[in-house]
Order: structure tokens, then C-alpha cells, then sequence
């Protein structure tokens, strides 16, 4: 704290011209690269301050490469990406097994999306300094670039943690990788650690609306997502998730507000589009809505995603067998995942189908085994092949597993429809006495 405090004094001092020109040039030898390496200073003074340093011939050649990192960064900052890799770059040139060039580039990539180019520079810097950001940087480069799945991703991001385990940003993508793996509850105290050490953390703020909105907490959910957007505005995925909550708060109004805003930021992703197809259809208009998802695949192309809500769309409106045709789209694709599976088995019951119901839902818990949706569709579909009982303990099961007792109608409607009478009545029995 005390050199901080004589540095900004020196510097002040420097800037306003108070000091002699003798005390000036010593100063200015070790005064710049001091404050440069202190990186406290806002972005566009950072440059002033480390340009300068880099001026001053007695800093050592440890110092300049420090302090070129620490410009790169600060070009970085002022979105200015092409000065920064050019500095990686030079910092290579001079030492070629420098950690900081190494990961810069590394980081870089990964911001372009460069994957594997991440991954190479991340092996590399490894080699040389095995610490906390390097290891972390190295998982989510091979996970993004799928090189390793959720399970390896997260052992890496355990590791950097290992090392560091207040490296926020590790946390915020373990907390992610949590998700992709529905380990919701870890994922939520990974989200909640980085919140109470940086509470405007967007990234954590909205990892928390996402996992709340998994648990259909969609209150709690939109609390966080708003503080998400407080921080960032722009902030593409959580305006899009903001979208679906309020669509599930019935308030579809404002739901299309921000799907409209997503598309306007975001024109190549489909989800706007698809939040703003099932907010129009809510509000009535549901022409318009599939209107939206026509002009969407003819900006985006096929998307898995616009074809599953356009079948779903299709099923809501009773026409079953034009939502077949979409989502077998997926079907030929060899993309389908659990949604697929389990709307194509709702299709399969709603044409009477029964084979194709039965091949559908097992496609989809072969995916998802535990899953309360996939339980009780394949509760639906027992019952139609007259498996009564396992039908009654498949939905117990779902039961068990978070499905609300409101589909306990649904379920009996579809036991009295193949005449088993008795074991719908007992079956409401049962829950009225658990209720």
C-alpha cells in the first residue's frame, strides 16, 4: 500500500512538471515500469504509462516483458485485439518459452474460438509454468473444442482450482460445466461462491438465472438475471434467458421485448427468434410466430433448435403429423437430443402411434434415464400399450423425481381411455391421501 501511495505521488509529480529534470529522469527510469506492472490505472492511461515505460533503457529484460504484458492487456481492454497479439507475439520473438506470451495467445484464441490454437498455446505454457489460469485455460479449450467431455473438463477446472481456489473465473466455468453435466445443486454453490467475493460477477449472476430456471424457480431466476443485465445490458445469453422467464411468468409482453432486443444484437443466433415465436403465440398471435421461425432458418439456416420449436408449435396447434415432418428433420440429421426424442414420442401419442411413441421414448432415456419428463412419457405410452401397472410405477417414479400432480389428470384420462377404470381410481386415491 505505501509504495502504491508514493508511486501515484511520484507520478503526479512527473505529470505536472513539479519535480527537476534530474529527479525526473530518475524517477522516470523506475517510476513508469513500477506503475505499469501496478496495473491500476484505467485501460487508455495504462497504455500512456507502459509505452513510457517501455522507453526507459535500465529496465531489466524481465521488466520489459512484464511490462509488455501488461500493455497488451491494456490494448485488449480498449478492444483493441490486434495491438495485443502483436505484443503475445513479440514477447515470443524475444523469449519463445515465455508463460505470459504463451497464454496471452492462448487466451485470445479462445476468445475468437480458435480452440484448438488455444489448446496448443496452453500445452505449451504448461510445459514452462503449470499454474492456476494456464490449467483452467487448457481444460476449457479442449472441452469447447471437443477434445475432452464435461466429466474431463471438470477434473481439469478441479486442478486449477487445487492451485488457486479463489481463481474466480475457473469457478465460473466449473459452475457451467456442473450444468452441462445437471449437477444443478453444485453448480449453484459454485455460482453462489463467486457471488459473495464479487457480487457483480455477470457471468456468476447469471449462471444462478439459469440454474434457478432450471428448477422452474422463475422469481428467484428473474432476480438474478436482472442483476446480470444491470452489469451488462447487452449481455446476449441472459437477455435471451430473461426472455424465457418472463414468458414462463406469463408477462409475454416483456418477454418479446427482450427477444426482439436479442435478435437485434444477436440476428445469426436462433433463440431469439424462438423466444419471440413463443412469446407472439402466447399472446395470440401465433401466425406471426411461425412467420418469425420461417424468416429465422432463412437468416440462420437449419438449426436443430427452430426445428424443435416449430414441430412443438405445429403439436400445440393439434396439426401432429407437420410436427412429424419437422422433427424428423432432426431425425435425419443424426442430431437429435433428449427434446427430440421425447416431442417425438408426444407426436407418436397424440397420432396414435404407438411404435413410434415407444422407439422415441426409449431414445430419450437411453439419454436421460432419470429424467421426470422422459418417466412419465414413458408412463403415458405404457398405458397405451395396456402395461398398467408399470405405467402406475413409472409415474410414481416421476413423481419422485419432481413431476407436479398435475399431470395426475392427464395420466388417468389416459388410463380410463384403455379401460383401466379401477387403477385410475385407486391411483387418485393414493396421491389425494398424499396431498
Amino acid at each position: 500500500m505505501r509504495r502504491q501511495a508514493v508511486t501515484a505521488l511520484v507520478m503526479s509529480a512527473l505529470m505536472s512538471g513539479t519535480v527537476s529534470a534530474r529527479e525526473a529522469q530518475i524517477g522516470a527510469q523506475h517510476t513508469y515500469v513500477t506503475a505499469c506492472l501496478a496495473d491500476e490505472e484505467p485501460a487508455d492511461r495504462m497504455v500512456s504509462i507502459c509505452e513510457r515505460a517501455l522507453d526507459q533503457p535500465d529496465a531489466s529484460l524481465r521488466q520489459r516483458l512484464d511490462v509488455m504484458e501488461t500493455l497488451a492487456w491494456a490494448h485488449y481492454h480498449l478492444d483493441d485485439e490486434a495491438r495485443a497479439r502483436s505484443l503475445f507475439v513479440e514477447i515470443l520473438a524475444i523469449d519463445p518459452d515465455s508463460e505470459d506470451g504463451l497464454s496471452g495467445l492462448g487466451w485470445l484464441a479462445i476468445e475468437s474460438q480458435d480452440y484448438g490454437v488455444a489448446r496448443d498455446y496452453f500445452e505449451r505454457a504448461m510445459n514452462r509454468s503449470p499454474n492456476a489460469e494456464v490449467q483452467a485455460g487448457l481444460a476449457m479449450s479442449r472441452y469447447w473444442g471437443n477434445d475432452i467431455g464435461s466429466r474431463d473438463a471438470l477434473h481439469g477446472l478441479e486442478a486449477a482450482l487445487a492451485i488457486d481456489p479463489n481463481y474466480l473465473w475457473a469457478m465460473v466455468r466449473k459452475g457451467w460445466v456442473l450444468t452441462d453435466l445437471d449437477r444443478l445443486d453444485e453448480a449453484a454453490a459454485a455460482f453462489r461462491f463467486v457471488i459473495k467475493r464479487e457480487p457483480d460477477n455477470e457471468s456468476a449472476l447469471y449462471g444462478m438465472a439459469f440454474v434457478e430456471s432450471e428448477r422452474d424457480n422463475w422469481t428467484t431466476a428473474l432476480s438474478f438475471v436482472d442483476r446480470a443485465l444491470e452489469e451488462d445490458p447487452d449481455y446476449v445469453s441472459a437477455l435471451s434467458r430473461r426472455s424465457l422467464i418472463l414468458f414462463y411468468l406469463d408477462r409475454n409482453k416483456e418477454a418479446l421485448r427482450d427477444a426482439e432486443k436479442v435478435i437485434a444484437l444477436a440476428p445469426d443466433r436462433a433463440d431469439g427468434y424462438v423466444r419471440k415465436a413463443r412469446a407472439l403465440s402466447s399472446l395470440g398471435r401465433r401466425v406471426k410466430g411461425f412467420e418469425v421461425l420461417k424468416e429465422a432458418e432463412a437468416r440462420v439456416g437449419y438449426s436443430s433448435f427452430l426445428v424443435y420449436w416449430r414441430a412443438s408449435l405445429l403439436l400445440d396447434e393439434g396439426r401432429s403429423s407437420e410436427a412429424l415432418e419437422q422433427i424428423d428433420r432432426t431425425m435425419a440429421e443424426s442430431e437429435a437430443d433428449f427434446h427430440d426424442h421425447l416431442l417425438r414420442a408426444r407426436i407418436g401419442l397424440e397420432l396414435k402411434d404407438i411404435p413410434l411413441a415407444r422407439e422415441s421414448i426409449d431414445a430419450a432415456l437411453a439419454l436421460r434415464p432419470e429424467d421426470k419428463w422422459g418417466l412419465y412419457y414413458d408412463a403415458m405410452v405404457m398405458a397405451q400399450e395396456d402395461r398398467f401397472g408399470m405405467a402406475v410405477q413409472q409415474f410414481g417414479q416421476a413423481v419422485e423425481r419432481g413431476l407436479s400432480l398435475t399431470k395426475l389428470d392427464e395420466f388417468n384420462a389416459a388410463l380410463v381411455g384403455r379401460g383401466a377404470y379401477a387403477t385410475a381410481v385407486l391411483l387418485r386415491a393414493r396421491y389425494l391421501l398424499v396431498k
